[in-house]
């Protein structure tokens, strides 16, 4: 007698469990995450500047990357291989390529920083703005397409707006990506890792 009870007392805790585990689940709201802006709407390319991100020969790894740091080359011819990313000017339609630097496509570290004391390299993604931007700005096009480009790599690997940098924030004696460079930080996404 004293056994048949323990069963049904055992039986009973279990349905309830999942009638309450299935409750919850009904009820319980989608985690929250960031909207991703429309790219393309912001932009006249017909290259969606965030496909680049995609472009990988390896696994993205989204625990890897936590910082972005833009720079301009302003004449270094070796910057934009030592970045993950390199925006182009706009073509003679207007239109700015994105492309993944062989960095990127193997998920490896790139050497376009250097801060005493902290391995920036390690943690953050490189993107290089082709052009000098000392006195002239880039123009909508290359600046559009490098947004979509920061928002696309926020969205994916959750990084928050604190963590974009521009060159010259990190490194003192730097003007990258430019003098008369835009700030980006109003059109970056919200996010928290």
């Amino acid at each position: 007698m004293a056994r048949s009870r323990t069963i049904k007392t055992i039986s009973a805790l279990i349905i309830s469990m999942f009638v309450g585990a299935a409750i919850l689940m009904m009820v319980a709201p989608a985690p929250l995450r960031p909207v991703p802006a429309p790219v393309a709407a912001m932009s006249d390319a017909q290259d969606v500047p965030g496909r680049a991100v995609y472009d990988t020969r390896t696994a993205l790894q989204p625990l890897k990357w936590r910082n972005l740091v833009i720079h301009a080359s302003a004449g270094q011819s070796s910057l934009p291989q030592r970045c993950h990313f390199i925006v182009h000017p706009p073509d003679e339609k207007g239109h700015c390529y994105v492309g993944a630097t062989e960095l990127w496509k193997s998920q490896t570290e790139g050497s376009h920083i250097n801060v005493p004391g902290y391995d920036f390299n390690a943690i953050s993604v490189g993107i290089c703005v082709l052009g000098d931007f000392s006195s002239t700005p880039p123009g909508r096009p290359q600046y559009v397409a490098l947004v979509g480009l920061v928002r696309e790599l926020q969205y994916r690997f959750g990084i928050s707006p604190g963590h974009v940098y521009y060159h010259s924030d990190l490194v003192r004696n730097s003007r990258s990506p430019g003098a008369v460079f835009p700030d980006i930080s109003p059109f970056l996404l919200q996010t928290e890792r």
